[in-house]
């Protein structure tokens, strides 16, 4: 990551920790960081690299691991301040949030690794590309979710969250639904919702846009419904997860495409 977000200045009035009630503390991300370690310890090996990094991340000498919580909120800091400040530079402007899942997109549990998220991004950019869309300012992330289907064996389920400022919420369903049709198993395989312009609304859909939980989803009753709340990805699956986040660092789970003066880091897609 070219950025120095650990070191990076966040504007009071654009700090979704001051803004979103939910965003993580530093003491709630120095108990996922804890918590991390001793799952590897029970789980996934006392030898691993990862956890010597985990281990000696220091306030002036941060490890700059994805997989590591305080350095994940310091990158969703800055992140997310930047993404809120330039959405609220033009008040004329609508924004939309973008969810979309890619039902090819799942890997069985141990698989997890054999994910490429550059080739899932590069498949989204043809895809603007080729649309109405072609010239949008797009930004956000990848997540990760463990899903269940029915009694059937749990997978990895990568997934977007977006913003846009182009458009409608028509426009978009009719630039990219087709790539993503709904399944039996994905009954909405994309739902876009306008965003309340204020801070407050924005800062929370920015927080939505490179998250720092990933969850365990369950589909319910052979209906395609997913539960409205959803617990943690299970212990004893975080060490496969925590390793594929750390390969990919921040750069490639977020999505960085178009160009402004006023947000320098979408010049890099």
């Amino acid at each position: 990551m070219q950025y120095d977000f650990v070191h990076a200045h966040i504007p009071d009035e654009y700090d979704p920790e001051a803004l979103v009630p939910l965003f993580e503390t530093l003491k709630k991300a120095r108990e996922r960081r804890d918590k991390l370690i001793d799952i590897f310890h029970r789980f996934g090996g006392d030898n691993d690299d990862l956890v010597y990094r985990l281990k000696a991340c220091r306030e002036k000498r941060r490890c700059k691991s994805a997989a590591c919580a305080v350095c994940l909120r310091l990158f969703r800091k800055w992140w997310c301040s930047r993404v809120t400040e330039y959405m609220d530079s033009d008040n004329e402007l609508r924004w939309y949030s973008i969810a979309i899942i890619d039902h090819r997109q799942t890997y069985p549990l141990g698989e997890l690794k054999k994910f490429q998220p550059q080739k899932m991004k590069e498949r989204l950019r043809k895809q603007l590309d080729r649309s109405p869309l072609s010239h949008a300012l797009v930004c956000g992330g990848i997540d990760v979710n463990l899903t269940h289907y029915d009694g059937r064996e749990p997978k990895w389920c990568p997934h977007f969250h977006l913003l846009t400022s182009s458009g409608s919420k028509s426009r978009i369903l009719s630039a990219l639904q087709r790539h993503y049709p709904n399944t039996d198993d994905t009954l909405r395989a994309m739902l876009v919702k306008e965003v309340k312009p204020t801070t407050k609304d924005r800062a929370t859909v920015s927080t939505y846009s490179f998250k720092a939980t990933f969850d365990e989803r369950k589909r319910g009753n052979g209906d395609g419904n997913l539960r409205k709340k959803n617990p943690s990805v299970p212990d004893e699956y975080w060490p496969e997860l925590a390793r594929a986040i750390h390969s990919w660092g921040f750069g490639k789970r977020l999505i960085r495409r178009g160009h402004s003066e006023f947000l320098p880091e979408m010049r890099v897609r």
